[in-house]
């Protein structure tokens, strides 16, 4: 798991404000893969809840829709 230690963290000031955060590659490399994953894994979890459709029956309807769409 990553771990990100706040002292590593440089950030950016605007007004005495914290607006932004500098970070070293790495860690934004790591950072980005985590996202990926979560993305992925509540991708996963709402094509779980989708209506599925037999691959006979998908072949079928497309078939019937590429002569339609050729008259």
């Amino acid at each position: 798991m990553l771990r990100i230690k706040r002292e590593d963290l440089q950030y950016i000031y605007q007004k005495n404000e914290k607006k932004g955060v500098i970070i070293d590659i790495e860690t934004f490399e790591a950072l980005m893969e985590l996202l990926e994953d979560y993305e992925d894994t509540t991708d996963f979890e709402l094509l779980k809840t989708e209506e599925t459709m037999d691959y006979e029956d998908y072949r079928k309807s497309r078939l019937k829709q590429d002569v339609r769409d050729k008259d």
